[in-house]
């Protein structure tokens, strides 16, 4: 049999009160069920307590003689049921992994285009999984890391990365706070230095590069050329749908959560006729199906690394998908385009302060002539095979 608790009565309360006022020093007297009166002080005032256990401190929950034993009994109940609310949500959240914490983060992610980049820094956080969220420390970061071979521009994300799962943490309750950001500055991890960026030509040798594509199916020079006729990036380019060509404003739509610089609105894209005739040809070829450029054998968006292996196949190091913006860029810069026209055709993000807030249009009929002739100049440097697309 389990030993019964000591419930002390109000005679023998009484009684040890009587004898511990004669006494000096602090008597503590058990009432049972972790309940404690304390006697100290030269006054001899008394008071209750709660003790969870012999480890715990003492809870102070009220006065005697104000609060009776029975009174004094009922705080204690309450309070020892507060306590172990307490400790289950300290519990849970000692229970509650990083991983855990890291795959609800990425659920946030999935309609971001650079999805599977994001998914692979926190698969390079792995060896965290397993230990509680509490518990992540900045050591027990960079150890981790500097055991596995990532480069420094991967390094950099995986920190991005870690400080946003940790803010997630903050957010759940799970922790008050943490240190993680100041991990982008340890001397530690090897630093990334800017490279040149991607590979572009200047546009009149965009000849030349497009004759690098002449055994490339059809559907692969479609994409290509509307990637540079409308200078938008590769990933929103292969995510393009026949539904989003917006006939009462010439212009393609973009949902803009699906672009690199998130907006409220889509990002309208003016249609030049090149571009009209290109959309035309490529909704032949793919007949009733839902995206311009889909694989093969799933109604989904061509796969960012099927562009970009073919794409180093045909035209080497010659130039990069992304690179065509650069060309554009340089080629508005050079018949003076207006500076925030330019950036709005690039959906570049236009910081001038103050101005920047106030300003919403889009520009879209200032973009229209400019993507027009930027269209023109394209389609005169275009070789065989690509000028039956316009």
């Amino acid at each position: 049999m389990g030993r019964r608790p000591i419930q002390i009565t109000w005679a023998e309360l009484k009684s040890r009160i009587n004898a511990a006022q004669a006494q000096q020093g602090t008597v503590t007297i058990g009432c049972g069920s972790g309940l404690y009166l304390r006697i100290f002080g030269v006054r001899r005032s008394a008071h209750w307590y709660y003790r969870r256990d012999s480890g715990s401190k003492f809870e102070p929950i009220g006065d005697y003689p104000r609060s009776t034993l029975l009174d004094a009994r009922r705080m204690a109940r309450k309070k020892a049921e507060a306590l172990k609310i307490a400790q289950d949500e300290e519990a849970a959240r000692n229970a509650a992994t990083f991983g855990q914490e890291a795959k609800k983060w990425l659920e946030t992610k999935k309609v971001n285009i650079r999805f599977a980049n994001i998914r692979k820094s926190v698969e390079y956080l792995s060896p965290l999984f397993s230990v509680p969220v509490s518990k992540i420390t900045n050591p027990m970061v960079k150890e981790a890391l500097l055991a596995q071979e990532i480069t420094p521009y991967k390094l950099k994300e995986c920190i991005g990365a870690l400080c946003n799962i940790m803010d997630l943490a903050v957010e759940d309750e799970l922790i008050q706070g943490h240190s993680c950001a100041i991990l982008k500055k340890s001397p530690s991890f090897p630093k990334h230095v800017k490279g040149p960026g991607f590979k572009w030509i200047p546009a009149p040798r965009l000849g030349e590069l497009f004759s690098r594509f002449g055994q490339a199916d059809e559907g692969y020079k479609a994409y290509i050329l509307l990637l540079c006729l409308t200078c938008i990036r590769p990933g929103e380019c292969r995510q393009l749908r026949f539904e989003w060509l917006n006939e009462s404003t010439n212009s393609i739509d973009i949902p803009g959560r699906i672009m690199k610089i998130k907006h409220p609105e889509p990002f309208r894209i003016p249609v030049a006729p090149q571009v009209r005739a290109l959309w035309e040809r490529i909704r032949e070829m793919r007949g009733d199906g839902k995206f311009l450029f889909p694989r093969k054998k799933a109604d989904e968006p061509m796969a960012e690394r099927d562009i970009a292996v073919q794409f180093k196949l045909c035209a080497g190091d010659l130039a990069h998908p992304h690179g065509f913006r650069k060309t554009a860029r340089t080629w508005f810069a050079d018949n003076g385009v207006p500076y925030d026209v330019a950036a709005m055709c690039l959906d570049h993000k236009i910081n001038n302060g103050a101005d920047a807030a106030y300003q919403k249009s889009d520009m879209l009929e200032l973009r229209r002539p400019v993507m027009e002739k930027w269209a023109c100049e394209v389609e005169r440097m275009l070789p065989p095979g690509f000028k039956e697309l316009v």
